[in-house]
C-alpha cells in the first residue's frame, strides 16, 4: 500500500475511532463536545480526548484533600518567623516548589511580597483539592478569587459595559443587561428608570448605532464605598466614517448579593441610556 494511502487510511480510522470515543463520553457522562473543524488533525484530537479520559478515571475515585498533602506535606515557615531580608528567597523558593508540583499562583493586581507569602502559607496551602494528577496539567490558583480587588472590578466592569455598547450588537443585548441592577435603576439624568424602560433604550441605541472603529477609555475616578461604587471615564469613540465622539462617562453600581457588581446609572458620551 502506497504511504499516501496508508497515511489516509489511518486518519480516517482515527477520525471514526474519536467520534465513537466521544459519543460514549457523552452517554455516560453528559459531555458535550461542539463542532470541531475538520481541518483538526485526528491525531491531536485523540490525543486530547486520552487527557480527558484519564481525568475522568481519576476524577471517580478522587479524593478531596487539602493541597499541603497533595504536595507531600512540605516544611515551610510562617511569614510572621520569615526575616526581611530573607522574604525574597523564601517566596521564591516556595513558588518554584509549587511550580514543580505543576501549581501556578498568580495576581491580577500588584500584591506585596509578604502578603503574597502569607496568603499561599496560611490560606492556600490548607485549600481542600481534588487528588488527580495528569501529567502536563496545571492547578492554577489566582489571589483575587480569594481577596477580590474591589477597584480593579469595578473599573473592569465599567471598561467592558462602555466597550460593549459602543461595540456590540443587538443579539448582545442580553450580555450587557445582566450588568445592570434589577432593583433600582435611574436615568443618566437621575430620574428613576424601569427595566422596561432600559431594555427600550438599550434596544433603540443598537438600532441606531454607528459602526464603531476606535475606542479609547481611560478610568479616572474609581471609588468603593462598602456595597457602592462610582466611577468615572475619559471616552473617545470614532465611528468608521471618522465621526468622533467624546465626553465623561460614569457610572454608579451597587454590590450584587451574587458577587460582583451591579449598574444602577450610567452615562456614556454619545449612548441615550
Amino acid at each position: 500500500m502506497e504511504d499516501w494511502l496508508r497515511n489516509e487510511w489511518e486518519e480516517f480510522r482515527l477520525r471514526l475511532e474519536n467520534t465513537d470515543r466521544k459519543a460514549a463520553m457523552e452517554q455516560k457522562s453528559g459531555a458535550h463536545f461542539g463542532p470541531i473543524h475538520e481541518a483538526l488533525d485526528p491525531r491531536v484530537e485523540s490525543e486530547w480526548l486520552n487527557y480527558i479520559e484519564e481525568f475522568d478515571r481519576q476524577f471517580e475515585q478522587a479524593q478531596r484533600i487539602p493541597l499541603r498533602q497533595f504536595l507531600g506535606d512540605p516544611v515551610v515557615k510562617l511569614s510572621a518567623d520569615v526575616p526581611d531580608e530573607m522574604l525574597d528567597g523564601e517566596l521564591d523558593a516556595l513558588l518554584e516548589m509549587l511550580a514543580g508540583q505543576n501549581v501556578a499562583v498568580d495576581c491580577i493586581c500588584e500584591v506585596e511580597d509578604r502578603e503574597l507569602y502569607r496568603f499561599i502559607v496560611e490560606e492556600l496551602l490548607d485549600e481542600e483539592i481534588d487528588d488527580v494528577r495528569i501529567p502536563g496539567s496545571i492547578c492554577h490558583y489566582i489571589y483575587e478569587e480569594f481577596h477580590p480587588n474591589d477597584i480593579y472590578d469595578v473599573s473592569e466592569m465599567v471598561r467592558s459595559l462602555i466597550t460593549d455598547l459602543l461595540r456590540g450588537s443587538l443579539e448582545f443585548r442580553e450580555h450587557i443587561l445582566y450588568n445592570f441592577s434589577r432593583e433600582q435603576l435611574f436615568r443618566s439624568d437621575g430620574h428613576p428608570q424601569s427595566w422596561e424602560e432600559l431594555t427600550q433604550h438599550i434596544d433603540a441605541w443598537f438600532a441606531i448605532r454607528p459602526q464603531v472603529k476606535v475606542i479609547e477609555t481611560e478610568i479616572g475616578v474609581c471609588t468603593v464605598d462598602g456595597d457602592n461604587a462610582y466611577a468615572e471615564a475619559d471616552v473617545r469613540w470614532t465611528t468608521t466614517a471618522g465621526v468622533i465622539t467624546q465626553g465623561r462617562a460614569t457610572c454608579w453600581l451597587i454590590r450584587s448579593p451574587y458577587g460582583g457588581w451591579d449598574v444602577v446609572q450610567a452615562s456614556v458620551p454619545g449612548v441615550p441610556l
